[in-house]
């Protein structure tokens, strides 16, 4: 799963695709592909190229379906905030993996996207996040 398609995320996604690894592509996430390397290929003569065509695309409604063939139990929301593209996991257990929304203590009231997202995570159950830019926390009330 590529939590948004910034560099820092989702720049060895071709190295995954040719070792073989299934990829997903969530419904909110294929139009910024294109935007990120935009940015990258310039900069990154090594750099190789995304292969659109061998993502599994599947829709974050469909994702507790998917997810609990492999095992994991839970499900994959949209969670926009920093980018418009990220998506969150949020596991049976409470656990939540966010990958670019900014920790709630962070954000600002009239940010009303990222506000809206960490209230989709708290009604769906999500406590203990475990962000990718910062230390892992408790989702209390706030």
């Amino acid at each position: 799963m590529v939590s948004h398609f910034h560099l820092d995320h989702a720049g060895l996604i071709r190295d995954f695709q040719d070792a073989g690894i299934e990829c997903l592509l969530f419904e909110n996430q294929g139009g910024w592909i294109d935007d990120m390397e935009r940015i990258i290929i310039p900069k990154y003569k090594g750099y190789k190229p995304i292969l659109k065509d061998r993502f599994t695309r599947i829709t974050t409604e469909e994702s507790r379906a998917f997810l609990g063939k492999i095992g994991i139990l839970g499900e994959v929301i949209q969670t926009p905030g920093h980018s418009d593209d990220s998506i969150s996991l949020i596991t049976d257990e409470h656990d939540v993996y966010i990958g670019d929304l900014y920790p709630v203590f962070q954000i600002m009231p009239d940010d009303t996207k990222s506000n809206a997202s960490w209230l989709r995570i708290k009604e769906r159950g999500g406590r203990h996040i475990w962000p990718s830019h910062a230390e892992e926390f408790m989702l209390i009330k706030w």
